[in-house]
C-alpha cells in the first residue's frame, strides 16, 4: 500500500512523525507532499507540488493541522482521504480561546 501524506503541516511535529513512522514500520510506503503554512501562497505551492508528482497512491492522509487543506485535498483527488483532525477548530477557537461567539458564523 502507498499513501500520500499531504498538507501544510510540520513533518517534525511528533504527531505527524509518529504516524508516518508507524505506517512505514508496517510496510506502507509513505510519500510526503507538504508546504509550511503561509496562506494562499502555501496552498498554491502545495497544489503545484501535488500536480508535479505521480498520483500512484492508494489513499491520502491530510496531516495535522489540516482543517483548511481538506477542501483542496478533495478537489485534487477522489481517492480515500484520511483526515487527522486531532482537535476541532470549534473547541480551540470558540470554547477554549473564546476568540468568537458561540453563535457567530465562525
Amino acid at each position: 500500500m502507498k499513501v500520500l501524506y499531504f498538507g501544510t503541516y510540520n513533518p517534525d511535529y511528533a504527531r505527524n512523525a509518529v504516524i508516518r513512522k508507524g505506517l512505514e514500520r508496517n510496510g506502507v510506503v509513505v510519500e510526503q507532499c507538504y508546504q509550511k503554512p503561509g496562506g494562499f501562497r502555501a496552498w498554491w505551492r502545495l497544489y503545484r507540488s501535488y500536480r508535479q508528482r505521480s498520483h500512484d497512491f492508494d489513499a491520502m492522509i491530510v496531516g495535522f493541522p489540516g482543517h483548511e487543506i481538506m477542501f483542496l485535498a478533495r478537489v485534487l483527488t477522489r481517492k480515500p482521504i484520511i483526515f487527522d483532525a486531532f482537535t476541532s477548530h470549534y473547541g480551540g477557537y470558540i470554547q477554549d480561546r473564546k476568540k468568537y461567539s458561540e453563535t457567530s458564523l465562525m
